[in-house]
């Protein structure tokens, strides 16, 4: 069973959104249009920052790599990301969050360890 791999096939969720042929360029290739929308900042309505946003805390790590060392929106992406850095970063919940299950997490292995010895 010896096929060749393609890049469509390491990310099965976006496989059929990309194979349709229904998507407009800006949906199939989102880090383009959040490049635009960068290269426009700081002139852009408050629905376009807000899908920045969202594109910065859901994209891929190599994703943000990849827009973090584009030198034609470096010094956009700056300024935005000083401007938006406390709405970036998350809210305190997920900081709550993340703290009780790294809690739960060490009170689970210092139960199992207590009852092993």
């Amino acid at each position: 069973m010896d096929r060749h791999m393609t890049t469509l096939d390491y990310f099965p969720r976006r496989r059929a959104d990309l194979r349709s042929g229904n998507d407009t360029a800006d949906e199939a290739h989102p880090r383009e249009r959040i490049v635009r929308l960068i290269a426009q900042y700081p002139h852009i309505p408050g629905a376009e920052a807000a899908e920045i946003m969202r594109y910065l805390r859901n994209a891929r790590y190599l994703e943000i790599a990849r827009l973090t060392s584009d030198e034609s929106v470096r010094r956009q992406l700056d300024h935005f990301i000083r401007n938006h850095k406390y709405e970036i970063q998350g809210s305190a919940f997920d900081w709550i969050a993340a703290i009780a299950l790294a809690i739960g997490f060490v009170a689970s292995l210092w139960l199992l360890w207590s009852f092993t010895v």
